[in-house]
């Protein structure tokens, strides 16, 4: 895998990989990447082997097919090149800024999400025409924003889309619910939203309702 990438998924996934954390593991990361970037006697040599605590600290915590346990697993990322730690290195800056500073808490990182969420496609609702049932509703605006991917070509609410949103209490937590479908999920090892539509229903029903029974 090209460092590139590694790079990319580190800056695109930052956000995700702090939510999906619990309190002890979040402290682990924040130590291991104060590690990586607090100068020690030998720097590149610190830095080389902080980060490959990075790595097996990614492999260990995220599921199978998150993209940044994928990246942290490829055996192709040399760690020894000075190029990448120092690339890798600058990729961290996000989640140190997420683990670190004083003004990012557990609300700030939630609103993060909810920025990015916001930043998928959709449309305002309409008071006077309602959302049909078991769609999310976002609570945004005067009337809430509704994200397009529930929608066929022809504005019709795909079927599957309203029985996984009931399953995952989308009119409880749209915000959850629309996380769940935009995120990368170890079960289907893809973003669920990528499945409509594909003949994947049955798949899509079985991974909500694996979350479902866990609540």
């Amino acid at each position: 895998m090209a460092v590139e990438n590694v790079i990319r998924v580190l800056e695109e996934y930052a956000v995700d990989v702090v939510v999906r954390l619990t309190g002890s593991a979040r402290a682990e990361l924040r130590d291991l990447v104060a590690a990586v970037r607090v100068p020690s006697a030998d720097p590149a040599e610190g830095r080389m082997r902080g980060l490959q605590r990075l790595m097996v600290f990614f492999i260990r915590q995220l599921p199978a097919e998150h993209p940044v346990r994928r990246a942290a697993a490829d055996d192709d990322t040399d760690l020894s090149s000075a190029a990448v730690t120092t690339a890798l290195d600058e990729a961290l800056r996000t989640l140190a800024e997420l683990l670190f500073e004083s003004t990012v808490a557990v609300d700030d990182i939630g609103a993060r999400v909810r920025e990015r969420l916001l930043a998928e496609p959709a449309h305002e609702g309409q008071a006077e025409l309602p959302a049909p049932q078991g769609v999310i509703v976002l609570p945004s605006g005067p009337h809430g924003r509704i994200p397009d991917f529930q929608f066929t070509g022809s504005q019709q609410v795909w079927p599957v889309v309203q029985q996984v949103n009931r399953l995952l209490l989308a009119d409880r937590d749209p915000w959850g619910a629309t996380f769940w479908w935009l995120t990368t999920n170890g079960w289907l090892n893809c973003r669920p939203v990528s499945l409509i539509g594909r003949n994947y229903d049955a798949e899509l029903v079985a991974a909500a309702r694996a979350v479902s029974e866990r609540v």
